[in-house]
Protein backbone atom coordinates (compact mmCIF):
# COMPACT_ATOMS: atom_id res chain seq x y z
CA UNK A 1 0.00 0.00 0.00
CA UNK A 2 2.69 2.43 0.85
CA UNK A 3 4.39 1.77 -2.77
CA UNK A 4 1.02 2.51 -4.64
CA UNK A 5 0.98 5.80 -2.47
CA UNK A 6 4.25 6.85 -2.63
CA UNK A 7 4.10 6.13 -6.56
CA UNK A 8 0.86 8.15 -7.25
CA UNK A 9 1.51 10.97 -5.26
CA UNK A 10 5.01 11.10 -6.70
CA UNK A 11 4.41 14.93 -8.32
CA UNK A 12 2.43 17.71 -7.80
CA UNK A 13 1.35 17.34 -11.10
CA UNK A 14 0.35 13.78 -10.44
CA UNK A 15 -1.44 14.92 -7.30
CA UNK A 16 -3.43 17.52 -9.34
CA UNK A 17 -4.59 15.29 -11.95
CA UNK A 18 -5.78 12.73 -9.21
CA UNK A 19 -7.57 15.58 -8.11
CA UNK A 20 -9.24 16.13 -11.62
CA UNK A 21 -10.08 12.46 -11.62
CA UNK A 22 -10.93 11.68 -8.46
CA UNK A 23 -13.26 14.37 -6.87
CA UNK A 24 -15.50 13.70 -10.26
CA UNK A 25 -15.30 10.56 -10.08
CA UNK A 26 -18.03 9.69 -12.86
CA UNK A 27 -16.45 12.77 -15.20
CA UNK A 28 -14.58 11.92 -18.14
CA UNK A 29 -11.63 14.30 -20.26
CA UNK A 30 -9.71 13.75 -22.63
CA UNK A 31 -5.75 15.36 -22.41
CA UNK A 32 -6.66 18.21 -23.59
CA UNK A 33 -9.31 19.14 -20.98
CA UNK A 34 -7.34 17.53 -18.47
CA UNK A 35 -4.47 20.10 -19.55
CA UNK A 36 -6.71 22.71 -20.55
CA UNK A 37 -7.85 22.76 -16.92
CA UNK A 38 -4.87 22.82 -15.05
CA UNK A 39 -3.08 25.12 -16.91
CA UNK A 40 -0.10 22.85 -17.30
CA UNK A 41 1.29 21.43 -20.56
CA UNK A 42 -0.03 18.56 -22.43
CA UNK A 43 2.81 16.40 -22.56
CA UNK A 44 3.74 16.42 -18.95
CA UNK A 45 -0.18 15.93 -18.33
CA UNK A 46 -0.03 12.75 -20.87
CA UNK A 47 3.16 11.79 -18.98
CA UNK A 48 0.83 11.51 -15.53
CA UNK A 49 -2.02 10.63 -17.02
CA UNK A 50 0.10 7.23 -18.92
CA UNK A 51 1.53 6.72 -15.27
CA UNK A 52 -2.06 6.72 -13.64
CA UNK A 53 -3.30 4.47 -16.14
CA UNK A 54 -0.27 1.74 -15.80
CA UNK A 55 -1.01 1.81 -12.21
CA UNK A 56 -4.63 1.13 -12.34
CA UNK A 57 -6.22 4.57 -11.41
CA UNK A 58 -7.34 5.81 -14.49
CA UNK A 59 -9.35 3.55 -17.50
CA UNK A 60 -9.38 4.67 -20.58
CA UNK A 61 -11.98 4.42 -23.66
CA UNK A 62 -11.08 5.25 -26.46
CA UNK A 63 -13.24 7.06 -29.07
CA UNK A 64 -12.44 7.85 -32.73
CA UNK A 65 -8.57 7.67 -31.75
CA UNK A 66 -8.89 10.13 -28.92
CA UNK A 67 -8.19 8.84 -25.14
CA UNK A 68 -11.33 9.63 -22.75
CA UNK A 69 -9.87 8.84 -19.34
CA UNK A 70 -11.50 8.57 -15.99
CA UNK A 71 -10.98 7.21 -12.40
CA UNK A 72 -10.63 3.84 -11.78
CA UNK A 73 -13.99 2.68 -9.76
CA UNK A 74 -12.24 -0.90 -9.26
CA UNK A 75 -9.42 1.22 -7.00
CA UNK A 76 -10.01 -0.80 -3.55
CA UNK A 77 -9.72 2.85 -1.69
CA UNK A 78 -11.36 4.57 -3.75
CA UNK A 79 -13.57 6.37 -1.58
CA UNK A 80 -10.79 7.16 0.93
CA UNK A 81 -8.22 8.64 -1.73
CA UNK A 82 -11.74 10.90 -2.84
CA UNK A 83 -11.87 11.95 0.48
CA UNK A 84 -8.68 12.87 0.80
CA UNK A 85 -8.32 14.62 -2.34
CA UNK A 86 -11.66 16.63 -1.19
CA UNK A 87 -9.60 18.11 1.61
CA UNK A 88 -6.43 19.29 -0.38
CA UNK A 89 -9.51 22.21 -1.78
CA UNK A 90 -7.55 25.65 -1.69
CA UNK A 91 -8.41 27.76 1.18
CA UNK A 92 -10.80 30.28 0.28
CA UNK A 93 -8.34 33.35 0.75
CA UNK A 94 -6.72 31.85 -2.11
CA UNK A 95 -9.57 31.73 -3.97
CA UNK A 96 -10.68 35.33 -2.96
CA UNK A 97 -7.23 36.77 -3.71
CA UNK A 98 -7.20 35.38 -7.31
CA UNK A 99 -10.76 37.40 -7.81
CA UNK A 100 -9.25 40.98 -6.15
CA UNK A 101 -7.79 41.41 -9.54
CA UNK A 102 -11.33 42.11 -10.77
CA UNK A 103 -12.39 45.46 -9.32
CA UNK A 104 -15.91 45.42 -10.35
CA UNK A 105 -16.73 42.56 -8.58
CA UNK A 106 -19.70 43.51 -6.12
CA UNK A 107 -20.33 39.86 -4.53
CA UNK A 108 -18.23 36.18 -5.13
CA UNK A 109 -19.91 32.95 -4.02
CA UNK A 110 -18.45 29.97 -4.40
CA UNK A 111 -20.46 26.40 -3.95
CA UNK A 112 -19.86 22.98 -5.07
CA UNK A 113 -16.66 21.16 -4.59
CA UNK A 114 -15.36 24.69 -3.36
CA UNK A 115 -17.07 24.06 -0.47
CA UNK A 116 -17.09 20.34 -0.67
CA UNK A 117 -21.05 20.16 -1.32
CA UNK A 118 -21.29 17.74 -4.02
CA UNK A 119 -24.77 19.27 -4.94
CA UNK A 120 -24.74 22.65 -6.37
CA UNK A 121 -25.40 23.14 -9.98
CA UNK A 122 -22.97 26.55 -9.90
CA UNK A 123 -19.36 26.25 -8.40
CA UNK A 124 -18.65 29.82 -8.42
CA UNK A 125 -21.46 32.98 -8.84
CA UNK A 126 -20.14 36.16 -9.66
CA UNK A 127 -21.85 39.80 -9.31
CA UNK A 128 -20.86 43.00 -10.45
CA UNK A 129 -20.92 45.56 -13.15
CA UNK A 130 -19.10 45.50 -16.57
CA UNK A 131 -16.83 42.76 -15.79
CA UNK A 132 -15.09 42.22 -18.75
CA UNK A 133 -15.49 38.22 -20.00
CA UNK A 134 -11.81 37.73 -20.84
CA UNK A 135 -10.63 38.55 -17.19
CA UNK A 136 -13.21 36.74 -16.25
CA UNK A 137 -12.03 33.86 -18.17
CA UNK A 138 -8.50 34.22 -17.29
CA UNK A 139 -9.47 34.15 -13.43
CA UNK A 140 -11.09 31.37 -13.28
CA UNK A 141 -8.62 29.48 -15.36
CA UNK A 142 -6.29 30.58 -12.57
CA UNK A 143 -8.99 29.28 -10.01
CA UNK A 144 -9.27 26.43 -12.05
CA UNK A 145 -5.74 25.63 -12.52
CA UNK A 146 -5.37 26.40 -8.15
CA UNK A 147 -8.22 23.44 -7.63
CA UNK A 148 -7.44 20.78 -10.18
CA UNK A 149 -11.38 21.17 -11.33
CA UNK A 150 -13.37 22.66 -13.84
CA UNK A 151 -15.30 24.79 -12.20
CA UNK A 152 -19.00 26.16 -13.47
CA UNK A 153 -19.53 29.79 -13.16
CA UNK A 154 -22.19 32.28 -13.70
CA UNK A 155 -21.73 36.01 -13.99
CA UNK A 156 -25.44 38.65 -13.21
CA UNK A 157 -25.05 42.42 -12.78
CA UNK A 158 -26.44 43.32 -9.22
CA UNK A 159 -29.69 44.28 -11.22
CA UNK A 160 -30.33 40.70 -12.79
CA UNK A 161 -29.17 38.94 -9.34
CA UNK A 162 -31.85 41.24 -7.71
CA UNK A 163 -34.74 39.88 -10.21
CA UNK A 164 -33.43 36.42 -10.38
CA UNK A 165 -33.22 36.28 -6.78
CA UNK A 166 -36.83 38.04 -6.22
CA UNK A 167 -38.02 35.14 -8.64
CA UNK A 168 -36.54 32.52 -6.52
CA UNK A 169 -34.31 31.03 -9.53
CA UNK A 170 -33.09 27.95 -9.49
CA UNK A 171 -29.82 28.23 -9.81
CA UNK A 172 -29.43 30.73 -7.33
CA UNK A 173 -31.36 28.55 -4.83
CA UNK A 174 -29.22 25.70 -5.62
CA UNK A 175 -26.41 27.70 -4.56
CA UNK A 176 -27.68 29.25 -1.26
CA UNK A 177 -29.83 26.30 -0.39
CA UNK A 178 -26.53 24.43 -0.22
CA UNK A 179 -23.48 24.96 1.32
CA UNK A 180 -21.83 28.04 -0.06
CA UNK A 181 -19.59 30.70 1.22
CA UNK A 182 -19.48 34.42 0.55
CA UNK A 183 -15.80 35.43 -0.45
CA UNK A 184 -16.75 39.20 -1.13
CA UNK A 185 -19.46 41.30 -0.42
CA UNK A 186 -18.60 44.88 -1.46
CA UNK A 187 -23.02 44.70 -1.64
CA UNK A 188 -23.28 45.32 1.92
CA UNK A 189 -20.77 47.63 2.66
Amino acid sequence: MFRILSTIMSSPLRVRVLTFFFRRVDAEATISEVASTLGAPRSSVSREISALVRLGMLSIRVVQRVGHYRANKAVFFIDELANFLSVTTPEPREITAIFRSLRSVSKLVISGPLTNEEKSSLDILVIGKNIKNSQLEKTVKKVEALTALPLRYAVFTPEDFKERNDAHDRLLRDVFEYKHEILIDRESR
